[in-house]
C-alpha cells in the first residue's frame, strides 16, 4: 500500500460498490478507515424502496461515529412525495411553525388526524410505517454534523406530474439546519416555482464556496424572473464574498440581464458556468452577461458557456448571423486557463463563426478548450478544425482539447497534430456507426483504430499522452469509450 499515495487509494475506493468496501475492513487499519469513510460518505434519499432507505438509516441512527462520516447529502423531492401519498392536503409549513421537526411525520399525538386520505376506514398500518420511516429519516438528517455537499433535485419527476413537491420541504429545512456551518457545495436542480420554499429569506451558510443552480419551469404562467430577483439573487448576494465557483443553467429563454445586473461582485470567483436558452441575436439580450463577465474577468480561471437554440419556427434570424459579434465575446481575460463552449441545436453552417467567436479568448494563459456543436445532423469536420485552429496565435499552447466530431480519419489527426503540437490530452466524441461495433479510421483502407499506430505516427512531433474516444447514440447517450494514457 505504501507504493501509492493515499489520495489514489481514496480515488479507487470511490468506484467500489458497497459490498466491496466492506471487504476492505479486514485488510489493515488504513483500508478499514478508507472503506468506512467511503461507505458512509454519501447519504441519498432518492429511492422509494423502503428496505434500501431503512438499511442506510438504521446504520446511521444514534451512531455518531458513522454520522460523522457523512459528507454528502442528496434529496430527491419526489422521494418524500411518494411516501406521503394520502397526505397531500396536510399543511407541513404550519406544522413546522408550531412544533418544529419533533414528531412532524410520526409521533404519539394527532396520528389519526394526519391521515387525510379520501379513503374510508381505519388508520392503515402501512401508512404508519411510512410515516415512521420519514420521521426516522428526518431525525437522522438533523444529527449529521459534517455535511460538506448537498444536492436538492427534482430531475427525475414524472413528466406528467403537474403539482409541486412541497411536502418534501421539511427535509430541505432539516438539511439547512444540519449544514449551516459546514456546507461548502450546494447544488439546486429544481423548479423555479420551488425556489421560495427552498431558499428562505434568512438562509445563510458560513462556508459556502460553490453554488450550482439548474432551473426549469413547470407552469408557463410563472413569473420566473420575479422569483429569481426576490429569492435567488438575495441568496447569492448573501454569499458573494465566499463564492469561488458559480453555475447557473437553464434551457428556458429568460431575460437574464436583470439577474446579472442585480448580482454583486464576487471577489473570489474563479469558475463560472452559464447555460441558457437562445432564440436569435435579435431576440436574446446578452448584454447583462457581458457586464457580469467584465466585472470578474481579471480573476476568472475557468469559463463555461452553453446555449440552447429554441423556437426555430419563431426565430427572426434563423441563421444566427452576427452571433460572433456580440459584446460578451470581446471581454479580455488575464488568467483564463479553461474555456468551454457548447451549442445545442444551432443551425447548420454556424460552425463557420467559431473562429471569430474564439478570437477574443485566445491568450497565452488558455491551456484547455472544450468545443461542441451538439446537433443531431451535424458536428465538426476536419475542414472546420482547420478554420478554428488555423489562426491560433503562436503564444497560445493548448494542452487539453475536447471536441465533438463527425468522424475520425488520418486527415483529421494530421491536421490536429500540425496545428496543436502541444496537446497532452485529447477527448473526442463521435457518432456510433451502426455498421461497425469498433472504432475505425475512415481512410481509403478503412483501417481499424489502433492506438499504437497513432503513437507511432505522431509520437515524435506530438506530446499527446492521454486520449479518449466516446461513442454516442444520440445527443446525450454515450455507448462506450476507448482510451489510453502513457
Amino acid at each position: 500500500m505504501s507504493s501509492l499515495p493515499f489520495d489514489i487509494w481514496a480515488h479507487i475506493a470511490k468506484r467500489l460498490p458497497s459490498d466491496s468496501l466492506c471487504k476492505l475492513y479486514g485488510v489493515n487499519k488504513a483500508l478499514f478507515k478508507l472503506g468506512l469513510d467511503e461507505r458512509y460518505r454519501h447519504l441519498e434519499l432518492v429511492s422509494r424502496d423502503a428496505s434500501e432507505a431503512n438499511h442506510k438509516l438504521n446504520r446511521l441512527q444514534n451512531d455518531q461515529f458513522r454520522a460523522e462520516k457523512v459528507r454528502e447529502f442528496t434529496l430527491a423531492l419526489h422521494w418524500a412525495e411518494g411516501w406521503l401519498s394520502g397526505y397531500e392536503d396536510y399543511d407541513w409549513r404550519v406544522a413546522m411553525q408550531k412544533n418544529g421537526f419533533e414528531g412532524l411525520y410520526h409521533g404519539p399525538r394527532k396520528k389519526v388526524k394526519r391521515w387525510s386520505s379520501k379513503k374510508k376506514g381505519p388508520y392503515p398500518e402501512e401508512a404508519e410505517l411510512r410515516l415512521m420511516l420519514l420521521q426516522k429519516s428526518l431525525d437522522t438528517l438533523l444529527s449529521l454534523p459534517n455535511i460538506h455537499r448537498c444536492t436538492i433535485t427534482d430531475r427525475d419527476r414524472d413528466e406528467n406530474e403537474f403539482t409541486l413537491p412541497t411536502t418534501a420541504i421539511p427535509f430541505v429545512s432539516a438539511a439547512w439546519r444540519a449544514s449551516s456551518t459546514t456546507l461548502q457545495y450546494l447544488h439546486l436542480d429544481i423548479l423555479a416555482e420551488m425556489l421560495e420554499d427552498v431558499l428562505s429569506p434568512d438562509l445563510t451558510f458560513e462556508s459556502l464556496k460553490r453554488l450550482e443552480v439548474d432551473l426549469s419551469i413547470l407552469y408557463r404562467s410563472t413569473d420566473t424572473m420575479g422569483i429569481i430577483s426576490s429569492t435567488l439573487v438575495p441568496f447569492i448576494n448573501r454569499h458573494h464574498h465566499l463564492l469561488q465557483t458559480f453555475a447557473f443553467r437553464t434551457k428556458e429563454h429568460l431575460p437574464l440581464k436583470q439577474m446579472f445586473a442585480q448580482l454583486e461582485l464576487m471577489p473570489h470567483l474563479r469558475s463560472l458556468t452559464v447555460s441558457h436558452g437562445y432564440v436569435s441575436t435579435r431576440q436574446t439580450d446578452t448584454s447583462g452577461l457581458r457586464d457580469f463577465l467584465a466585472k470578474h474577468a481579471e480573476a476568472l480561471r475557468t469559463l463555461s458557456l452553453s446555449f440552447h437554440a429554441l423556437g426555430t419556427n419563431l426565430v427572426l434570424d434563423p441563421s444566427m448571423t452576427g452571433w460572433s459579434e456580440q459584446p460578451f465575446l470581446r471581454v479580455p481575460y488575464e488568467a483564463l486557463s479553461k474555456l468551454s463552449f457548447q451549442f445545442f441545436d444551432f443551425p447548420e453552417g454556424f460552425e463557420d463563426q467559431l473562429p471569430r467567436i474564439l478570437d477574443g479568448f485566445w491568450n497565452k494563459s488558455v491551456k484547455s478548450l472544450q468545443l461542441r456543436m451538439n446537433s443531431s445532423d451535424h458536428n465538426l469536420k476536419t475542414e472546420d478544425i482547420r478554420k478554428v485552429f488555423g489562426k491560433v496565435p503562436e503564444e497560445v499552447k493548448l494542452e487539453a482539447l475536447s471536441l465533438k466530431v463527425n468522424r475520425l480519419n488520418l486527415d483529421f489527426f494530421d491536421t490536429l497534430s500540425d496545428l496543436l503540437p502541444h496537446l497532452i490530452e485529447l477527448e473526442l466524441e463521435i457518432p456510433f456507426d451502426e455498421q461497425s461495433t469498433s472504432l475505425t479510421l475512415n481512410n481509403s483502407e478503412d483501417r481499424k483504430f489502433d492506438i499504437d499506430m497513432l503513437k507511432q505516427r505522431y509520437g515524435k512531433r506530438w506530446s499527446l499522452n492521454h486520449f479518449t474516444v466516446f461513442k454516442y447514440v444520440n445527443q446525450t447517450s454515450l455507448l462506450g469509450r476507448t482510451s489510453f494514457t502513457e
